[in-house]
């Protein structure tokens, strides 16, 4: 028994079981990053909304600006390490040079531009924290990179285990005793920087290789290579992150607050979706055109298995989403509930995009990309301009939803001529599933039923309805566990 697990947990020996290994481990990595939600819920309580909205404000401004001290490097890393891991020196050297110039860059463009920036009152102070959490954090994400191309989650797992283990102990220890947005914002430095130390010691083997391998001609490659990666980081941050800034600009710091407490319980979904989309990403670049088929077979079961996460949780949350902001954070935080129900709604076109996203990089065709993201880009910044001074943070919600509609819709299309796939078909009981939890959860909401008694009724009905009818999705699954044999 021990022994079948270590290879599960340790090996790969075959593309279904890696694929469940890196997803387990990228989830036990996830399960530590969920302890900033912890962090989240007391800071909130803590500090107020408009504290807790500073803090939001700031710490939105540095993840902006680590997309530019990234540019994409690490999706070229991961695609190009994955595809040739015996002969990638050159390209990990030169992307790690690039990397540090980014991000010195990048920290010289804060430094200038911040104080225009920062217009919400006291957010002007947070300057030196910024770019130092925007360092810790590019270099931790970095060797993320390396390790996802070596298919070493194991690896990643540990990283983000020590970084969410520091932040959690320092952030609440230092919010106790200081009671205050900086205090917590030093934290996720201290804790950041404890990540990226973790990082440089498990790529201590490639050291050598990282400072003595640079190539001057693979700076123009990996620039043109990245920009696609690049784009959608970008489109992301601003989807996610933008409307954050501009509620700052139209609205007051405790707005700012609210929508920072609906993101939160939203972004831990979205990571769902990508743990996946990075599990599988190694594999679908090996398989992309040199085997059809497999691939198609890959994505059609990836996809399915991210519906088979999304869908229940996103009928489920709209319809519990007063209950859910209610329990988690109190009731000076009810005006973020509709902004929350909408958002939710984001869930399932999140999941299916990021696998749609790689299908397309696996496959090299990262132009079609050009006018998918400023399309989305610039659908986000009108709708989030025209909504947020007359609906506030309701409307960056809408408008949220619209341009990552604006966005999967190319992406859809864009896959389905590449290497034709059937999504729908695979999905009929997903939904059949996830329509009966949520017919479940509106019964028992409406008697009253406590919160968490409905939450785990809900998972038992869906569970129990794709048991009934026989899901494949779930056979093959419990058949890479040695429970049942696979269905294919």
């Amino acid at each position: 028994m021990f022994k079948k697990l270590s290879d599960l947990l340790f090996k790969n020996r075959s593309a279904s079981q890696t694929v469940v290994k890196n997803t387990i481990w990228l989830l036990v990595g996830e399960g530590a990053h969920s302890l900033r939600f912890i962090v989240a819920i007391v800071a909130a309580r803590l500090l107020g909304a408009a504290s807790w909205g500073i803090f939001a404000y700031t710490v939105t401004l540095a993840g902006m600006f680590t997309v530019f001290a990234d540019i994409g490097i690490g999706g070229v890393l991961n695609r190009e390490v994955s595809r040739n891991p015996d002969g990638h020196a050159a390209y990990l050297s030169t992307s790690f040079f690039l990397k540090i110039l980014l991000v010195f860059l990048s920290v010289l463009v804060i430094w200038i531009t911040a104080p225009f920036l920062l217009n919400i009152d006291g957010a002007r102070s947070f300057l030196l924290v910024i770019c130092l959490l925007l360092a810790s954090d590019s270099f931790r994400e970095f060797s993320f990179s390396v390790i996802r191309a070596k298919e070493k989650m194991e690896q990643e797992a540990v990283i983000k285990t020590v970084t969410n283990i520091g932040i959690l102990s320092l952030g609440i220890g230092l919010l106790v005793i200081f009671r205050t947005p900086k205090a917590l914002a030093w934290a996720y430095v201290l804790g950041s920087g404890m990540g990226a130390l973790t990082g440089a010691w498990f790529l201590r083997g490639y050291i050598k290789t990282m400072l003595t391998n640079f190539s001057g001609k693979l700076v123009w490659p990996i620039f043109s290579s990245a920009w696609p990666f690049a784009m959608t980081a970008l489109l992301g941050t601003i989807i996610i992150n933008m409307d954050t800034i501009i509620i700052g600009h139209y609205r007051t710091a405790a707005e700012i607050g609210f929508y920072a407490t609906a993101q939160r319980p939203i972004q831990l979904f979205y990571t769902l979706a990508s743990l996946i989309a990075s599990a599988v990403f190694p594999i679908m670049a090996k398989t992309a055109k040199r085997d059809n088929p497999k691939f198609r077979l890959l994505f059609e079961k990836i996809s399915s298995a991210a519906l088979l996460i999304s869908l229940p949780i996103t009928i489920v949350g709209v319809i519990l989403g007063k209950d859910i902001i209610q329990v988690l954070f109190g009731n000076q935080y009810l005006p973020a509930v509709l902004a929350f129900q909408l958002l939710m709604l984001t869930t399932v076109i999140t999941s299916l995009s990021s696998i749609m996203t790689n299908g397309v990089f696996a496959y090299d065709r990262q132009k079609i990309f050009t006018w998918t993201i400023a399309g989305g880009v610039l659908t986000n910044l009108v709708l989030d301009l025209l909504f947020i001074p007359r609906w506030g943070i309701a409307g960056s919600a809408v408008a949220t939803i619209i341009a990552q509609f604006a966005v999967i819709a190319p992406l859809y299309v864009t896959m389905k001529k590449t290497n034709f796939f059937l999504l729908w078909r695979n999905a009929k009981k997903i939904v059949l599933a996830s329509f009966a939890a949520g017919a479940a959860a509106v019964f028992l909401n409406l008697l009253s039923v406590n919160f968490f008694v409905n939450l785990l009724t809900d998972a038992a009905v869906y569970f129990f309805m794709l048991s009934l009818l026989k899901e494949p999705l779930a056979e093959d699954i419990a058949s890479i566990f040695g429970i049942t044999k696979s269905s294919s």
